[in-house]
């Protein structure tokens, strides 16, 4: 591909275009084109609207170390398009505490180049007793190629620990299409 050559802004009237002026034009046009045909392989043809369709699951459970109040990474998915997406999961204690020695789960978005994370369950789940209790969560990726991690920790007094399974990741992935509309009739 042609390097960008800056164009000649200072044309006179009677300055002929030379050989080196078609040149140059012809370079930069080749240049622009090159770098439209970089964006269009780079632009987003899908994006991802809520259902309960599964895209993505991991359905073995995955439990909290027992003997640690560390936040735990117990699943992980990669998301491809931005849209809205409907987040399931079932988690349980191991045994039945207090509200203060539940285990906690909550799930966050990470953008893959390593920036800012977000929080995308809203308040923890902290099941009550040994048998799993569900939660489902929409949320939004409003770019492409994001992490969503789901995170455990283990209740702290009796180190109480937790059980997820059941995770998926759900929505239906569609084309984008012009939008077409009458704006005034």
């Amino acid at each position: 591909m042609a390097d960008w050559i800056p164009p000649k802004t200072n044309w006179q009237a009677g300055d002929i275009p030379g050989a080196e002026d078609f040149n140059r034009i012809e370079g930069n046009s080749e240049w622009l084109k090159g770098q439209t045909d970089e964006l269009i392989k780079r632009s987003i043809t899908r994006v991802v609207i809520p259902s309960n369709e599964i895209l993505l699951s991991a359905p073995l459970a995955r439990s909290t170390p027992p003997s640690s109040t560390v936040t735990t990474l117990l699943k992980r998915f990669r998301l491809s398009y931005p849209g809205v997406y409907r987040l399931y999961y079932e988690a349980k204690a191991s045994t039945p505490y207090q509200e203060e020695n539940r285990p906690r789960f909550y799930a966050a978005l990470h953008y893959v180049d390593g920036g800012e994370k977000e929080n995308i369950s809203g308040s923890d789940l902290q099941p009550y007793d040994d048998f799993y209790v569900a939660k489902t969560v929409d949320f939004e990726a409003r770019i492409s190629d994001l992490e969503v991690r789901v995170f455990g920790i283990t209740g702290s007094f009796f180190y109480n620990p937790g059980s997820i399974r059941n995770v998926y990741i759900k929505g239906t992935v569609v084309p984008i299409q012009a939008q077409l509309a009458v704006l005034q009739n």
